[in-house]
């Protein structure tokens, strides 16, 4: 971790680097940066994919709360976009470091997924922690193996000037929100689109202002994963059948439509009667899509 007194920076590591490693990285100081997780020509298919949503996004007033008239927060990725389901879902870099992650707790799933995008004068946001949908989170024995974690995968380039995430490495290990007297500021997270940051639960984090100075929409990918013994924010049981045949084993157990085990739990979580809701449903997958003619979403 960075002292006092020098630049704070977030460790970066390649591709093909040891995923525990990685995670260990993330464990102690919060935070970790994979460059060039995701390919450039994925992103742009799922950018193109996605727009038809971005375009038709309304600002709902959920429980009386609306976002800032400068951001979006998109979801329905996964019926709206093929680039999203068949090659991020499934990126090999993203399960190794999850698979390290979660390995005393086993396994994980997609909690919440959206595309969010800011345009100049969104402002900063306040200093938080992320897992709040969750209030035993907050419970947790210091020591105890994590719940979540959070990935962000910049989809445009993220600079200080349109709000790279700020985030005060080692901050999970804080008793409070609030930074204790010696520690250094907070380290900007500045990336390229595909790149992939880890965050570890906890950790006290803010998306920047985006300012005027930075006229292009910033936008970014934004997941959160957890053991698969906490809840998800947004089902995917409604989606259509054939949607779901199309996707590999591995997106349809991210997703909930397959039976889930805990680390030493023989029955699993998601199941039907003791057995496998997939086998019950009779589940196929990796099918193609092309004769589909229904609505995805």
């Amino acid at each position: 971790m960075a002292t006092a007194t020098s630049e704070p920076r977030i460790q970066r590591f390649a591709t093909d680097a040891d995923p525990k490693e990685i995670w260990q990285t993330v464990e102690n100081e919060g935070v970790a940066i994979v460059p060039n997780v995701v390919p450039s020509d994925v992103i742009h298919r799922f950018l193109h994919e996605i727009e038809p949503r971005v375009e038709t996004w309304e600002n709902a007033a959920l429980g009386g709360w609306k976002h800032s008239p400068h951001t979006k927060f998109v979801n329905g990725l996964l019926s709206s976009s093929h680039a999203y389901r068949a090659d991020i879902l499934n990126n090999p870099v993203l399960h190794a470091v999850c698979e390290a992650a979660f390995e005393q707790t086993g396994d994980y799933w997609i909690v919440s997924s959206v595309l969010r995008l800011t345009e100049p004068d969104h402002p900063a946001q306040p200093w938080h922690r992320d897992a709040n949908g969750w209030p035993l989170v907050k419970s947790q024995r210091p020591e105890a193996p994590i719940l979540t974690l959070t990935v962000i995968v910049p989809t445009t380039e993220f600079t200080e000037a349109n709000g790279a995430t700020r985030i005060h490495l080692g901050s999970h290990k804080w008793a409070t929100l609030d930074p204790p007297s010696d520690a250094p500021p907070p380290a900007i997270a500045e990336m390229q689109p595909g790149d992939m940051l880890v965050m570890r639960q906890g950790v006290v984090h803010s998306g920047g202002e985006h300012t005027p100075e930075s006229p292009a929409t910033r936008s970014l990918l934004l997941l959160s994963l957890a053991s698969c013994q906490l809840s998800q924010y947004e089902s995917a049981l409604t989606l259509p059948r054939p949607l779901v045949e199309s996707l590999t084993p591995l997106v349809q157990k991210l997703v909930g439509w397959r039976t889930i085990f805990p680390l030493g739990h023989p029955m699993g979580l998601n199941t039907y009667r003791s057995t496998r809701v997939e086998e019950k449903l009779e589940l196929q997958a990796d099918r193609a899509l092309e004769d589909y003619r229904g609505d995805l979403t």
